[in-house]
């Protein structure tokens, strides 16, 4: 049962996470590689293996949402 609150957990923070990222201005992120948590872009670049690594030296709570910004802009 821990398991199962410990995922939810994670996984209502990716949703959360995702949810802040769709509202901010990524302009400055275009066709880069960025890591979120806790609502803050924690580590950019341009391959996700070097977005990966930036990440993982940092001491985190756990896996962050890893995601590449479109090079061009994607209007809803």
């Amino acid at each position: 049962m821990k398991a199962e609150v410990s995922d939810t957990r994670k996984q209502n923070q990716i949703n959360s996470d995702y949810d802040w990222l769709t509202m901010q201005n990524l302009s400055e992120y275009k066709g880069q590689w960025i890591a979120v948590l806790n609502r803050e872009i924690i580590a950019r670049g341009n391959s996700l293996k070097k977005v990966m690594e930036k990440a993982s030296s940092r001491s985190l709570p756990h896996k962050p949402l890893y995601i590449q910004v479109p090079k061009e802009s994607v209007i809803a």
